[in-house]
């Protein structure tokens, strides 16, 4: 995997309005554009819960958003796209100077993610080699654990399986969990809502039919 952008999406904002952001796994470049203010480059965090931006009315945004485990060079890279619009040559370019890719971190990550994989003991053994190896390996890098990661591409799973299934203990054990309330408390701490109240938001519906971890 050589190109860090996992997709591009673009908003625009017809009113004010508090938007629930919930956690992906990405990071994004951010070009932002707010009435009466001058453009500007963000770089999105690596978030572990829900959390509410207020978009103003106007407002336009386009993302960049990276493959999940995408090494960021953040300084340089907001340096170096600081003075562009996002129609600009070049993008593309400068998000390959300064974000990489490991193909050990992108196997690692890939492994965990897969539907099959119930545990990070699991995950280890078949990517052959050690817990400790697997800690250190995505640890430092991404600043979350491989329980981390596994934690999140389950709630990801079982929050779109949620809307279609009637059996919410089924998809509890289906992606891993101990049981129904095991599952109901991950939701909640990722989504900030209950399985059964998720097909009921479409905010978090729309985003998580969009590219993210698994």
């Amino acid at each position: 995997m050589s190109n860090p952008v996992l997709s591009v999406w673009e908003h625009k904002s017809a009113t004010t309005s508090s938007a629930k952001i919930i956690p992906d796994g990405c990071r994004d470049l951010v070009y932002w554009i707010s009435p009466g203010e001058r453009p500007r480059w963000t770089i999105t965090t690596l978030d572990d819960q829900p959390y509410n931006t207020q978009i103003e009315t106007g407002a336009y945004l386009r993302g960049y958003r990276l493959h999940p485990g995408t090494l960021i060079n953040t300084d340089d890279l907001l340096k170096s796209v600081h003075s562009l619009d996002c129609n600009a040559k070049g993008i593309d370019d400068r998000i390959n100077s300064f974000c990489t890719i490991s193909p050990a971190i992108s196997e690692a990550m890939a492994c965990i993610g897969t539907p099959n994989i119930k545990t990070i003991g699991h995950a280890a053994k078949t990517l052959g080699v050690t817990m400790r190896t697997l800690q250190r390996l995505l640890k430092l890098p991404t600043g979350r654990t491989p329980a981390g990661w596994l934690s999140l591409s389950r709630a990801r799973r079982a929050a779109r399986l949620a809307p279609v299934a009637l059996n919410l203990a089924e998809i509890a054990y289906d992606c891993g969990y101990a049981d129904q309330p095991h599952m109901t408390r991950e939701l909640n701490r990722w989504f900030g809502t209950s399985p059964a109240r998720i097909s009921f938001d479409e905010a978090i519906m729309e985003q998580l039919g969009q590219p993210g971890y698994y």
